[in-house]
């Protein structure tokens, strides 16, 4: 069974609030924060069984804003490239 929550992460420079949306199926579980649909973090179970989470993602929101580069973003030219690869050469075109 699926289960989310969602909960206040921090206000922007521009006093824009951003959330974090939790999801959890009991083996896998994720933090996505509403600011670019960034992947904070991913905790999967290792070998032991212990959840650990692989994904490199900053602790606040105002790390988020003042360091460039778009760590943990699931949207952007690769996304849009994975999208892009999955439609059929014939469609392409139009």
């Amino acid at each position: 069974m699926l289960n989310s929550s969602r909960q206040l992460f921090g206000y922007t420079k521009d006093d824009l609030a951003v959330e974090t949306l939790t999801l959890d199926n009991g083996i896998l579980s994720c933090d996505i924060i509403t600011f670019g649909a960034a992947l904070r973090s991913l905790r999967i179970p290792d070998r032991s069984g212990i959840k650990r989470d692989v994904v490199l993602g900053y602790d606040t929101l105002e790390e988020y804003e003042s360091h460039p580069g778009y760590l943990g973003a699931v949207v952007g030219r690769v996304f849009l490239w994975w999208v892009q690869s999955f439609i059929p050469a014939s469609l392409k075109s139009i």
